[in-house]
């Protein structure tokens, strides 16, 4: 082939992929734009990713910060945060299975609710990424809590209000209301007083 036409493949495939990427930016920016009309009393702070935001409810005074991703999940999922909650940076919410934020949350940095994961139970040899299974399980946050840096809370976890999670924590199962705990598992460590 000539160099003349290798350039043109290239520059078509360039183009391509630039409309592609155009293209999901403008989707992901029209949510963002659609969640913050929908709720003005919300705010926004810095890049954040909304992504299926008809699907996302917010209380009045919730502050999003810098880094957040809130993922309604991919038509069934929904993400709901009461009011004067905080989210803060780097934290994602993917809500395949359903989120439920009560009032007056607190989180750090990087919290991860997570309503989806593989099911580890199968064997993937032979399917699809597309045809793979997932566990489903709606992640609910009581009011009150406060999850501290980089916890990770797993599909179908409860957790209770006014309970408080330590920075680093894995939460696996339920949380008791009113109660401390973390770890890797998170394990109780004292009432709340």
């Amino acid at each position: 082939m000539r160099v003349e036409n290798i350039r043109k493949i290239l520059d078509i495939g360039f183009a391509a992929h630039s409309l592609r990427r155009w293209k999901a930016d403008f989707f992901r920016s029209y949510d963002l734009y659609a969640a913050q009309k929908k709720n003005p009393s919300c705010h926004f702070e810095g890049r954040v990713l909304v992504v299926n935001g008809e699907q996302l409810k917010l209380g009045s005074n919730v502050l999003i910060k810098d880094g957040v991703q809130l993922h309604c999940g991919d038509g069934e999922g929904s993400i709901s945060i009461g009011d004067d909650s905080t989210i803060s940076e780097g934290s994602v919410c993917y809500g395949q299975g359903h989120i439920e934020v009560g009032a007056n949350v607190s989180t750090g940095p990087g919290v991860m609710l997570l309503s989806m994961r593989e099911d580890y139970s199968r064997r993937y040899a032979e399917e699809s990424i597309a045809e793979r299974h997932r566990v489903l399980g709606k992640v609910s946050v009581g009011a009150h809590s406060i999850l501290y840096s980089a916890v990770i809370v797993a599909p179908g976890v409860t957790i209770g209000e006014g309970a408080i999670v330590g920075a680093n924590s894995l939460v696996l199962h339920d949380v008791e209301p009113w109660t401390v705990v973390a770890g890797s598992p998170a394990r109780f460590i004292k009432p709340r007083t």
